[in-house]
C-alpha cells in the first residue's frame, strides 16, 4: 500500500492550506480557505419560506445569504406539510411563511443562489447522521461483500436514538463496536444542540458550522495509509492533537509539529503544483497534453497527443490516453470539478484499446469522495461522466473575471479598441459642455492613438470645443478611464448649439428690465466680439448658442448669423448686419442712443391679400423661422405691416415678394426697403 503525508500549513498570514501527497511527492489533494472567507456548505439554518414556484417544482427561503436558497420540492421534509392527503400536490401542501431547517448542499455560483435541503446530514469520523431519517446504511463505496456483512453485524449492536438513520463512511470500515458507538454518540449530542438552537433563535439564523479546512480534511481524508501529518504552527498543532487524542487516540503519534525555517510547502515542492491548478494546460509524462476548459454549462477535456517516441499512431495516441485517464481523474479532485464533465480522448481505432481507456479512467476515479457515473466512449472519442459538486471549483472560489477581456481569455486587436474608445469620447464631449478630457488608457492604445489616430482625436477636439488629454496607465489591455473636467456655466453657455428662435412676442412677454440688466457683462463681451468679427468669420464660424439663456436672449447676433447662413450672407450688407446686432445686443438702447420708445412709426400698411389669405396656413412656418429687427419694442407686439424682414434674407426668395418703397436700413415684409408702402423686390 502507498504511503501519504498530510501537510496543513497555517504560518502563512491568514490562510489554511491543507494538501495530501503520496511516496512521490505528487500533490493528490488541497484544499485552502481564508480566515476572513470561510466556506458555507454544509452549514444548517433556520430559514424561511419566500415563495413558492410549481413550475420549477422548488420553493425560495431565506436563510440570511447574499441571494434567497434554492429548495426543490422533492428536498422538503414532509413534517413541513400542511394536510395528510398526498393525492394533493405539494405545492399546496406547503405555504409562505414556513419555517424550516435547511442546510447548504451546495454553494452559491454566479448568479445561482445556494442549493438547499432539509434532509439534514451531520458528518462525523467514521458515521453520517442523517436525523430526520430512519434509514440506516452502508456507503457504496464499500464493494466487498464481506466488508459489507462485517459492518452489517456491527450495525446490529449499535444503539440508535429513535427516528435517527445513519450511514457507515468508508473510514468505518474494520473498526469496532466501541468506535463507531463514540463516534454516533458525539453526533447525537450535536443534534440536540441544533435543536436547542432552533426553538430559541428567530428566522434566518445559523444553528450549525461545518468544521473549519483542517478539521474537515482530517475527518473526510484520512485514512490508514496515511503515514504522517505535519503542522507548522503551534496553534493549530495543539488542535489537531488534541482532536486525534479525542477522536482517534491510537494515531495522535502521527501528528509532528513542523519546526524548520523553510516554508513546510516549499520544502515538498508544492507551491508550483498548487499554481498549476488553476492552469488551462497540463502537460503529460510521454509528451502529450490535457486541455481543461470550465464553463457555465459543462467541464470540457481535451486531450492532446503531443511528441512522443512511440513507433506508430495508434501507440501513441493510446499511451496519451492512458496517462490523461490518470492524470483527469486528478485534477477533477484537486479542482474540485462537478457537474457534467465531457472528455475527448484521442480517437483509436482498436475497441480493446479503447475499453482499456475506460477502465483506467473508472479505476483513477475509486479514489473519490464525490459520487461518478460514467458513460462509455463514443465512436468520436467522447466520453460523458458526471460528478458530485462537493464544492465549488477552485478557480471559481479563487479567481476573478479579468475587466480586460470578461473572463473570456482574449481581448480586443489595437484597432478595434480605438475605434470603440473615440466612440466612448465622443459621447463625453458631444453635447459641449466638457473642457478638458483625460484618458488614462493602456501603454500600446496610447501609441497605437498617437500614431494611427492622431487626426481623429484632432477632429474631436476641433470639432466639439474640448481638450482630450491621454494618459499611460500601467500594464497591458487595460480598461479606460475617464476624468472629465467641465466647463463653467456661462462658458458651457458660449458653446452649445441652439435651435431656431423664438418669436419676439413669446421673448418680450417674458423678458424683464431685470432679466435685461443681468445680461449686461454677457453683451458687452458680445459687442466687443462682434466689432472685430470679419465678413469671412462670420461666413465660416460655426456660432455656438447657449441652451439654457432667456428666450430673449437667445434672439441675439449669433442667431442672427445663423438666419444669414441659412438664406445667403452678402459681403455689402456687412455693416447693415454689424448695426443690427448690435442693436439687439444692447436690448432697449438703438445704435444713435435714443430709446426705441423715441422712434418715429411709421403708418400701417395693410400686407397683400394673397399674404392674409396664406396667413392661417403659414402662421406656425413664421413663428419657427422668423427673427425680428434689433430695433422692435421688447414689450410691445408691432403691427405685422410694421415687422422688418430680417437680416440676410433674399430679397430673391419668391416667398418675400411684396411691395412696399421705403428708406429705412430694414426690410418691410413685402421686400422693399422700408415700411412705406411702393414696388419692392422684384
Amino acid at each position: 500500500m502507498p504511503k501519504y503525508k498530510m501537510l496543513i500549513n497555517a504560518r502563512d498570514f491568514d490562510q489554511l492550506r491543507v494538501a495530501i501527497i503520496n511516496e512521490k511527492g505528487l500533490l493528490e489533494q488541497i484544499d485552502f480557505e481564508s480566515m476572513n472567507n470561510t466556506s458555507n456548505l454544509g452549514n444548517i439554518y433556520k430559514a424561511t419560506i419566500t415563495a413558492i414556484e410549481p413550475s420549477l417544482q422548488a420553493t425560495f427561503v431565506d436563510y440570511g445569504g447574499n441571494r434567497h436558497g434554492f429548495l426543490p420540492f422533492n428536498e422538503i421534509h414532509s413534517r413541513y406539510y400542511t394536510g395528510n392527503d398526498r393525492r394533493t400536490p405539494v405545492h399546496e401542501r406547503i405555504k409562505v411563511g414556513t419555517e424550516v431547517i435547511v442546510q447548504i448542499a451546495r454553494e452559491e455560483i454566479g448568479l445561482k443562489g445556494a442549493y438547499m435541503t432539509s434532509y439534514l446530514s451531520l458528518p462525523g469520523q467514521y458515521l453520517v447522521m442523517m436525523p430526520l431519517t430512519s434509514k440506516v446504511g452502508i456507503s457504496r463505496k464499500i464493494t466487498a461483500q464481506e466488508d459489507r456483512q462485517h459492518l452489517r453485524q456491527v450495525l446490529e449492536q449499535i444503539t440508535v436514538p429513535d427516528g435517527m438513520g445513519y450511514i457507515i463512511r468508508t473510514a468505518g470500515l474494520g473498526k469496532s463496536r466501541e468506535q463507531i458507538q463514540r463516534d454516533l454518540n458525539i453526533l447525537t449530542s450535536t443534534w440536540r444542540e441544533l435543536e436547542s438552537r432552533s426553538a430559541s433563535r428567530p428566522s434566518p439564523s445559523l444553528l450549525y458550522r461545518e468544521d473549519d479546512v483542517v478539521t474537515r480534511t482530517i475527518r473526510d481524508y484520512f485514512n490508514e495509509d496515511i503515514s504522517e501529518i505535519l503542522v507548522d504552527d503551534n496553534d493549530v498543532f495543539q488542535t489537531i492533537n488534541n482532536y486525534f487524542k479525542k477522536i482517534l487516540p491510537s494515531y495522535a503519534h502521527i501528528v509532528r509539529q513542523y519546526r524548520s525555517k523553510q516554508p513546510l510547502f516549499a520544502k515538498y515542492n508544492l507551491d508550483e503544483q498548487v499554481e498549476r491548478i488553476f492552469t488551462q494546460k497540463i502537460q503529460l509524462p510521454s509528451g502529450g497534453s490535457i486541455v481543461i476548459e470550465q464553463t457555465e454549462a459543462l467541464v470540457v477535456i481535451d486531450v492532446n497527443s503531443g511528441k512522443t517516441s512511440e513507433g506508430n499512431l495508434e501507440s501513441t495516441a493510446f499511451k496519451a490516453n492512458v496517462e490523461a485517464a490518470d492524470e483527469v481523474a486528478r485534477q477533477l479532485r484537486l479542482r474540485d470539478l462537478g457537474g457534467l464533465v465531457v472528455i475527448d480522448f484521442i480517437d483509436l481505432k482498436d475497441k480493446r484499446h479503447s475499453h482499456e481507456v475506460e477502465q483506467r479512467l473508472r479505476e483513477a476515479l475509486k479514489v473519490d469522495k464525490a459520487r461518478i457515473t460514467i458513460s462509455g466512449l463514443s465512436r468520436f472519442g467522447l466520453l460523458e461522466m458526471s460528478r458530485q459538486r462537493i464544492n465549488t471549483s477552485k478557480e471559481v472560489r479563487h479567481y476573478v473575471d479579468c475587466p480586460t477581456c470578461n473572463g473570456t481569455g482574449r481581448f480586443k486587436s489595437m484597432e478595434l479598441q480605438s475605434l470603440d474608445l473615440l466612440r466612448r469620447i465622443k459621447l463625453y464631449v458631444y453635447n459641449g459642455t466638457v473642457k478638458e478630457l483625460k484618458v488614462s488608457v493602456s501603454e500600446q492604445l496610447t501609441l497605437h492613438l498617437l500614431n494611427e489616430r492622431r487626426n481623429e482625436l484632432m477632429e474631436l477636439e476641433k470639432r466639439y470645443q474640448t481638450k482630450v488629454v491621454l494618459l499611460t496607465r500601467p500594464g497591458r489591455n487595460m480598461p479606460p478611464h475617464f476624468d472629465v473636467t467641465r466647463r463653467a456655466q456661462q462658458e458651457e453657455k458660449d458653446n452649445m448649439v441652439m435651435p431656431a428662435p423664438l418669436s419676439l412676442s413669446t421673448m418680450a412677454a417674458s423678458m424683464s428690465d431685470k432679466d435685461i440688466n443681468q445680461q449686461k457683462d454677457y453683451r458687452e463681451e458680445k459687442l466687443e466680439g462682434l466689432e472685430k468679427m470679419t465678413f469671412e468669420e462670420l461666413r465660416t464660424q460655426d456660432v455656438p448658442i447657449p441652451q439654457d439663456l432667456h428666450p430673449f436672449e437667445r434672439f441675439n447676433f449669433s442667431v442672427r448669423v445663423m438666419l444669414m447662413k441659412r438664406h445667403g450672407l452678402y459681403e455689402d450688407r456687412m455693416g447693415e448686419f454689424k448695426e443690427a446686432a448690435k442693436q439687439k445686443i444692447l436690448g432697449r438702447q438703438t445704435g444713435n442712443g435714443k430709446s426705441r420708445d423715441d422712434e418715429p412709426k411709421a403708418a400701417p400698411s395693410p400686407p397683400p391679400k394673397d399674404q392674409r389669405a396664406a396667413a392661417p396656413r403659414n402662421q406656425s412656418r413664421e413663428e419657427g423661422s422668423e427673427a425680428e429687427s434689433a430695433s422692435s419694442l421688447p414689450h410691445e407686439q408691432e403691427p405685422v405691416s410694421q415687422r422688418r424682414v430680417p437680416v440676410g434674407v433674399s430679397r430673391h426668395n419668391p416667398r418675400h415678394r411684396g411691395r412696399g418703397r421705403g428708406r429705412g436700413r430694414g426690410r418691410g415684409p413685402g421686400g422693399g426697403r422700408g415700411p412705406g408702402s411702393g414696388r419692392g423686390g422684384r
